[in-house]
């Protein structure tokens, strides 16, 4: 069974991929616009739109830093005294 965060975790990867994907399929030159489904939501992105596309993936890229760091298992530093 996954905890919330885990799941936070999980859709915030699938997000980042579809927005690198369309990131990609825009800055390739072959299309003018490209349509994301997140499964929740669907937004139309343009050329135009990639200043704010990098924005969303760079925030999407520091939210699963900051999940995984939550996920973790938590381990133990054990120090000796020298």
């Amino acid at each position: 069974m996954s905890t919330f965060r885990e799941q936070q975790l999980e859709q915030a990867k699938l997000d980042i991929v579809a927005y690198q994907t369309a990131r990609r399929e825009l800055i390739t030159g072959k299309i003018q616009s490209y349509e994301i489904d997140s499964g929740q939501s669907r937004q139309k992105v343009t050329r135009i739109s990639l200043g704010p596309l990098n924005a969303v993936i760079n925030d999407l890229s520091d939210q699963i830093s900051e999940l995984e760091e939550q996920t973790a298992p938590a381990c133990a530093t054990i120090m000796r005294p020298v």
